[in-house]
């Protein structure tokens, strides 16, 4: 008898981690943030872009991170770029001293379409 309460229990232990893993730990979608994302043109003002996995309830996933390709569209002459991590999915930019718009285009594997950041330099 104890041999099915050990069966039993493995199953449902087994049952609920993969639950949590398919709901909490599986990308479904990923944002992007800028912050700030309007920056003076003061040769030292920095903006940070982070790439959030989300899971199916809506929130970030802890402990996962999404490796991204980052693409300049516009602007790339009014920034330099600090710091780049792809497999992270972290960029840091610094503007220099013109104002302007900045787009960036990130493209993920977990993305349908490709997330497009603007960063306003006034």
């Amino acid at each position: 008898m104890k041999i099915e309460y050990f069966i039993l229990l493995s199953m449902f232990i087994f049952i609920f981690f993969y639950i949590i893993h398919h709901y909490i730990y599986s990308i479904y979608e990923v944002t992007a943030v800028a912050k700030p994302e309007t920056i003076p043109p003061d040769n030292k003002s920095q903006t940070i872009i982070s790439v959030i996995p989300i899971n199916s309830f809506g929130k970030k996933i802890p402990f996962r991170s999404v490796s991204t390709n980052f693409n300049f569209i516009e602007g790339e002459k009014l920034i330099l770029t600090e710091y780049k991590n792809n497999k992270k999915g972290i960029i840091v930019l610094r503007v220099k001293d013109k104002p302007g718009l900045v787009k960036i285009e990130i493209i993920s594997n977990y993305s349908l379409f490709p997330n497009i950041i603007e960063i306003d330099v006034s």
